[in-house]
């Protein structure tokens, strides 16, 4: 995407970029979803409301009528996805290192295509993501749910429906690495950001993780403002000293034998040892 040099968008410059990023995954905006995405600025909601060149209640753009049907449809695929995910995070949620299960990606906006897959971000306790990782890999790969490896689709037959565990975070670690230099890639991880669901886990550690990426206030400022509620106090992840060293010595060994194993196919991805990032290749609104 191109955006204005101006560091003082108008209300028009405002509203075109929500439309021209949301259009970029045929998701045509009501003038509230405007409001709530505007990036770079803080309109009020009724200069949003009050604008003219409106179309069933949705901003008017080229082919309005079709990308309001395909909207609609994509709701009900995304309804099925989301049966298919809640009976796995029931079992998720039993796990022993598992603090969070969030949704991410075209799914947390009930905007899936049928051969989409579903993603999903795991939040760990301290110094057990790879322990995590391992745990879920083995319960998904028995069952059949997870995403075959190797497929960089993130829509189609051999994908359709299964379980992408492409992001895992441990409670002391919840920061979204991005660069100050790519507006157009960290636009994109404020928006992978914000319009994360959390399925499982204590409003405690949602904030925590909109505290730790406060970042993305810089570039979708109302959204932000809208989760983040500061009079929520931080979510403790402490752990005793002696077990903290054992689970720390556990995980460096999980993540030393899962790290030599994926080392050769490893490109853009991003690994420590208290997170793994699985995002291969550039974001959608840079591929154009």
């Amino acid at each position: 995407m191109v955006f204005p040099r101006s560091s003082r968008l108008s209300l028009s410059q405002s509203i075109s970029l929500a439309l021209a990023y949301s259009l970029r995954f045929s998701y045509p905006l009501s003038p509230q979803e405007a409001w709530y995405w505007q990036p770079f600025t803080s309109y009020p909601l009724a200069a949003f409301l009050s604008r003219p060149h409106q179309y069933k209640g949705f901003l008017s753009v080229p082919d309005c009528s079709r990308l309001i049907s395909l909207r609609r449809s994509r709701e009900k695929t995304s309804r099925k996805k989301l049966q298919i995910l809640n009976s796995v995070v029931a079992v998720l949620r039993r796990f022993p290192f598992i603090q969070a299960v969030y949704l991410t990606g075209s799914l947390a906006m009930n905007n899936c295509k049928p051969d989409d897959d579903i993603d999903i971000m795991i939040i760990s306790s301290p110094h057990t993501v790879w322990l995590t990782r391992f745990l879920v890999v083995i319960f998904l790969v028995i069952t059949g749910q997870r995403r075959p490896p190797g497929l960089f689709r993130h829509s189609s037959p051999e994908v359709a429906n299964k379980i992408c565990d492409n992001l895992y975070l441990s409670t002391n670690r919840l920061t979204v690495p991005h660069h100050p230099g790519f507006c157009s890639e960290n636009l994109y991880l404020a928006h992978e950001i914000l319009q994360s669901k959390l399925l499982w886990g204590p409003p405690g550690i949602a904030q925590n993780f909109l505290r730790a990426n406060s970042w993305v206030s810089a570039y979708l400022p109302v959204a932000y403002s809208q989760q983040f509620n500061p009079s929520v106090s931080p979510l403790s992840s402490s752990v005793g000293s002696f077990a903290s060293g054992l689970l720390f010595f556990l995980n460096s060994l999980c993540f030393l034998g899962q790290y030599l194993y994926m080392r050769s196919g490893l490109t853009t991805e991003k690994v420590g040892l208290e997170y793994a990032f699985f995002h291969p290749g550039k974001t959608p609104i840079d591929s154009n």
